[in-house]
């Protein structure tokens, strides 16, 4: 073991400077081993980042994402549109795949369920919450490996008080639950773990 470490340390000392007192033998088996360890990293450096997002560019260019469509029985103005730009610009800044209308993958949404619903108090608690309910129904298409296809429903809660009116505090919940969402969807999407 201290063989290998004086020879790895002799090897690193070796890199910048011009005269290096390691063997022959030694300094072609140093720079195979940097050659092999570059060549890895090259070779991941096309199908992994750090950030978690797992994507053969090498496959994959381009996404589409289809404006979502509101079946729930609660239309929000503009929550469609939120939703759908919200994860295209997710994508955008966390791939480096661009948006075409012919894209490699496509994501095609549908808002099943938004909804309010009352929660009891809890032990302890003096008053009521209501809880806003979310739901959307996605479906991914890899054209490019229709193996990786899958349809899923997403859903995301918030709650607030009984006091609130609804109408105050939505643009905020819609929020919340909009970035929880959409990176779960990410997540789903571009993360093979």
């Amino acid at each position: 073991m201290n063989f290998i470490k004086k020879n790895v340390a002799q090897a690193l000392a070796c890199l910048g400077s011009s005269g290096c007192r390691l063997k022959p033998a030694t300094q072609i088996k140093n720079y195979f081993i940097q050659s092999i360890f570059i060549g890895i990293i090259i070779l991941f450096q096309g199908c992994y980042s750090f950030n978690g997002i797992s994507i053969d560019y090498n496959k994959v260019k381009t996404f589409n994402v289809v404006n979502f469509e509101n079946r729930a029985r609660t239309v929000v103005p503009n929550l469609t549109i939120t939703l759908t730009e919200e994860l295209k610009d997710k994508i955008r800044n966390e791939t480096r795949l661009v948006s075409s209308p012919q894209g490699d993958i496509e994501f095609l949404g549908t808002i099943t369920r938004y909804e309010v619903s009352p929660l009891a108090p809890t032990e302890g608690e003096n008053t009521a919450s209501n809880r806003l309910d979310m739901t959307v129904s996605v479906e991914y298409i890899n054209h490019t490996d229709t193996k990786e296809n899958w349809k899923r429903n997403f859903s995301v809660n918030q709650d607030f008080l009984s006091t609130q009116n609804l109408i105050d505090v939505q643009d905020e919940l819609i929020d919340l639950m909009s970035k929880e969402m959409i990176q779960d969807i990410v997540d789903k999407a571009f993360s093979n773990w």
